[in-house]
C-alpha cells in the first residue's frame, strides 16, 4: 500500500487522520462525477448508469452489502481498457473533484501532513457499514 502524501518513506509518523471524499472534504460525489463522465466519453450505456443510479440509492439506504453493490457497480468496465479508465479517472480527479475540495478541508490535511500524520482518505464516509456482527 501506498503512502498517501510523503514520499519520503523514511519519516516517523505520529498517527493516521482519516477523511471522507464524498461531501466532506469535496462539494461533489465521486462515483456520480465518474458515471457522467463515462457516460458523456460513451464508455457506459443508459441501462448501466440507471442501474448505477439504482445501485447508490440502495448502498444509501443500506439494503445491500456495500461490497456486493460495489461489485454489481463496477461490471461496466469489463472490457474498457486500463488507460481508457485512467484518463477517465484524472480528467474526473482534475475537473470535478480537485477544484470542488472545501478550503477548510485542504487546510486541515496540510495541518496534519505537517504533523507528520498519515493521510488516509475514504470513499465510504458515513454511509458505509460492515456486514455481520461487526
Amino acid at each position: 500500500m501506498a503512502t498517501t502524501f510523503s514520499r519520503d518513506s523514511n519519516h516517523i509518523i505520529n498517527y493516521i487522520v482519516f477523511f471522507d471524499l464524498d461531501q466532506t472534504i469535496t462539494k461533489s460525489i465521486s462515483g456520480k462525477a465518474l458515471a457522467r463522465g463515462a457516460y458523456r466519453k460513451g464508455l457506459m450505456n443508459r441501462y448501466d448508469l440507471a442501474k448505477a443510479i439504482f445501485l447508490s440509492l440502495v448502498f444509501r439506504l443500506k439494503l445491500k452489502d456495500p461490497l456486493k453493490i460495489i461489485d454489481d457497480m463496477v461490471s461496466w468496465v469489463e472490457g474498457i481498457s486500463e488507460k481508457t479508465m485512467a484518463d477517465l479517472c484524472s480528467e474526473v480527479l482534475h475537473e470535478v473533484l480537485l477544484p470542488s475540495v472545501y478550503e477548510q478541508a485542504r487546510t486541515e490535511i496540510e495541518f496534519h501532513k505537517g504533523e507528520n500524520a498519515k493521510i488516509v482518505i475514504s470513499l465510504f464516509g458515513p454511509y458505509s457499514y460492515m456486514s455481520g456482527d461487526g
